[in-house]
């Protein structure tokens, strides 16, 4: 507890030394200036606690005993596993599956607008820290069969772009905004959520299998990987397989996985997931054996790390199926609920949006979000009043509250 704090009490405990040692994240030792016994109210009941009283002014913390007295958190000492055996021996009879990157069948390829001119971009600049870790990524991409260095001359050359992940490592991608002005697109319909869920009924048992470096797996014929080149500081490359931001590439990835396992009853796909699903586990592993065999059949490669086989809880498309139904995604409620209160109308749109994520949930949506809609309109001033706070808080709750 912060001392200032400490002050405010009233009546105000005394202050005892203490031989207590106080180590922040950093590892630096926080002076203590002694430690009091304080009463905490929650929900109607007193707790005394001891509270360890520093000079700085920070937030009061809880320890891990005093939140298991207040009964605010559970210590779970057994966890209850499911017996997986049969699981991990019937994927490690698909073990090559998981090693490698694959080739679907085919090649794609991107037609363009001829009456677009070709655009040619510079090279950009890459940060002195970023070239070397570039360079190896390059020749991993180049040695996966994935990108190939050129000299001759190209029409299109496209804008490197690097993403660093939380790993350290780098995705290579293109900034193909001219080149998808050219590109014709397919217009594949994606499936919408609603119509993949509304198939899960009387499902019991789920495994979501992921598709490693999905985009890489689709071959380019020529003209289209020529198309791919893009610059960097150590020359230029093109694309030998269907790179990421193509404007056709979600359509026409989804459109070849669909292909695959469309005939299959309990699957379905959503771009680089494929999820398979029975009421029975007879009948879910039926059917799982037959999407590795396809799997195996087309030389997909799949994502060990991120599959799941066999569970009866799993999320997807930012929902969580399981036996007993669609449930909103936890973390999605906690993130509308802890949302600032918006300052302005592209908060508001923001805020809507992400309440319409969740809508099928919340009965008479469109009443209660009509104060806060209103102020979207062009013609409406910002205004923030009762009829706004109360739907704002309104929304809040019913997200919380389970159907």
């Amino acid at each position: 507890m912060p001392e200032n704090e400490y002050r405010k009490l009233q009546p105000r405990p005394s202050l005892q030394e203490t031989e207590i040692k106080i180590t922040g994240y950093s590892g630096m030792q926080i002076p203590v200036t002694g430690q009091c016994v304080a009463c905490v109210k929650y929900k109607n009941k007193k707790y005394s606690l001891v509270f360890v009283v520093v000079p700085k002014r920070v937030q009061a913390i809880l320890g891990l005993s005093a939140c298991e007295k207040m009964n605010l958190i559970e210590r779970v000492l057994t966890i209850n596993i499911e017996d997986n055996t049969e699981y991990e021996a019937l994927l490690q009879k698909y073990s090559d599956l998981f090693l490698g990157l694959g080739c679907l069948p085919g090649e794609h390829k991107i037609i363009t607008d001829k009456s677009v001119s070709p655009v040619i971009h510079p090279c950009r600049k890459v940060p002195f820290a970023l070239k070397e870790k570039l360079a190896e990524e390059l020749d991993r991409m180049e040695s996966l069969q994935v990108i190939k260095k050129i000299n001759e001359p190209t029409e299109w050359v496209n804008s490197l772009v690097i993403v660093e992940k939380k790993d350290g490592k780098l995705r290579i991608c293109l900034d193909p905004r001219d080149l998808n002005r050219a590109i014709k697109r397919e217009h594949f319909k994606l499936p919408t959520r609603e119509e993949i869920m509304a198939q899960f009924a009387n499902a019991k048992y789920f495994s979501k299998l992921d598709a490693s470096s999905g985009f890489w797996q689709l071959k380019l014929d020529e003209s289209s990987s020529k198309l791919c080149t893009f610059n960097t500081p150590f020359g230029r490359y093109q694309f030998l397989r269907l790179p990421f931001g193509i404007a056709s590439a979600p359509e026409v990835y989804h459109k070849t996985i669909h292909m695959i396992f469309e005939h299959f009853d309990g699957v379905d796909t959503s771009m680089d997931d494929i999820i398979v699903w029975g009421s029975s586990k007879e009948e879910h592993d039926e059917r799982l054996k037959k999407v590795l065999d396809a799997t195996r059949t087309a030389n997909l490669k799949l994502n060990k790390g991120k599959c799941l086989v066999g569970v009866q809880e799993l999320t997807f498309l930012g929902d969580i199926l399981s036996s007993e139904g669609v449930k909103p995604d936890k973390s999605k409620v906690s993130a509308i609920e802890n949302m600032p209160r918006p300052q302005c109308k592209k908060d508001i749109q923001r805020f809507i949006g992400m309440v319409n994520y969740q809508a099928k949930f919340i009965p008479n949506l469109s009443n209660i979000l009509a104060p806060l809609r209103q102020l979207t309109e062009k013609n409406v001033e910002w205004t923030w009043n009762y009829e706004q706070e109360t739907a704002w808080n309104e929304v809040k709750k019913l997200l919380i509250k389970e159907p």
